[in-house]
């Protein structure tokens, strides 16, 4: 049983990302969504459930202008690195997912990722390099 009652929407995310703008606005538009999951190709799930209402609805209207950007910084800092930008172009689909733990930290949503093997090995790839573990703190601080 959900925490607060309602349904869990269940759909797949061919894009590879995480909840994204859309999926939280819709769960902000329809009360009786309390929980969204959605599954990439590979089988790995991103679970989320908003918390905090008008916490989240102050901030959702930005989130795929801070997406944007996040994708910009990093492309620039990886600019004349072909092994960082390899590696930031398979982090490409899972921004979202910062974003999301981000909002997670703040309060504003219950969230977690249960990775397939590709995207755990993903999300461990930038601390396997100090370049982009510094890259990866700075886009941090770009998140709301």
């Amino acid at each position: 049983m959900l925490q607060r009652g309602g349904c869990r929407l269940v759909h797949n995310h061919p894009s590879q990302g995480s909840l994204s703008q859309a999926d939280w606005s819709l769960a902000l538009a329809e009360p009786g969504i309390a929980e969204i999951v959605a599954v990439n190709s590979g089988g790995t799930t991103f679970r989320g459930e908003v918390i905090d209402w008008p916490g989240l609805h102050a901030v959702v209207s930005g989130l795929n202008a801070i997406r944007d950007r996040l994708e910009q910084v990093a492309s620039n800092l990886a600019s004349g690195r072909p092994s960082e930008m390899n590696v930031i172009l398979r982090l490409e689909p899972l921004w979202s997912h910062l974003l999301n733990e981000r909002l997670a930290a703040k309060g504003l949503l219950d969230y977690e990722i249960m990775p397939c093997a590709d995207d755990a090995t993903t999300l461990t790839c930038p601390r396997s390099s100090p370049y982009l573990a510094d890259a990866l703190a700075r886009m941090i601080t770009l998140l709301p």
